[in-house]
């Protein structure tokens, strides 16, 4: 233990915390990165798939589309179905990290017992950048990462793919 003007600290204990909070945050921003979300509007007949950041990567308007609808009304469609898409995984995301956030928000920063010592936050590197594949492309599917264990009662989160 070691005493400073803030009590007593065991350094060990906050460099492992410190470390286990990195490794955690990392895993989460590969979970982040690998979320697509998908919303169909239309009756079921225009759907719009987005990457984590909200860009669209595979749009789908069935073959009967225009027995129903004109013209008109796809930019429409579209749009509506690219917004609901881009907030559904802009929600996810933040609800996939939030936990992360507020336990870092509780832990003291390094630079609270030493001056000049680094910020935890700081230390962890920018999300990685979001592929722009289909939701089906082998490329998305060959990423590591498991969000099976994601739940929701509406069946959404099986349509969320890595």
């Amino acid at each position: 233990m070691t005493e400073t003007p803030f009590g007593s600290f065991d350094f060990v204990d906050i460099i492992a915390r410190a470390q286990e909070q990195m490794s955690e945050i990392a895993k989460l921003q590969n979970q982040q990165v690998a979320l697509v979300a998908s919303a169909t509007v239309a009756d079921g007949m225009v759907t719009v798939s987005v990457n984590a950041q909200g860009v669209v990567i595979e749009t789908k308007i069935d073959r009967d589309y225009f027995e129903e609808f004109d013209l008109d009304d796809l930019s429409k469609h579209i749009t509506e179905a690219a917004q609901a898409a881009a907030r559904d995984v802009q929600s996810r995301a933040q609800e996939l990290i939030a936990p992360a956030l507020d336990r870092r928000a509780v832990f003291p920063s390094f630079s609270e017992f030493f001056e000049g010592a680094p910020d935890i936050g700081k230390l962890v590197s920018e999300m990685p950048k979001p592929s722009m594949a289909p939701p089906n492309a082998s490329e998305r599917l060959s990423l590591d990462v498991d969000l099976t264990d994601r739940d929701d009662d509406d069946g959404h989160w099986d349509s969320v793919r890595g």
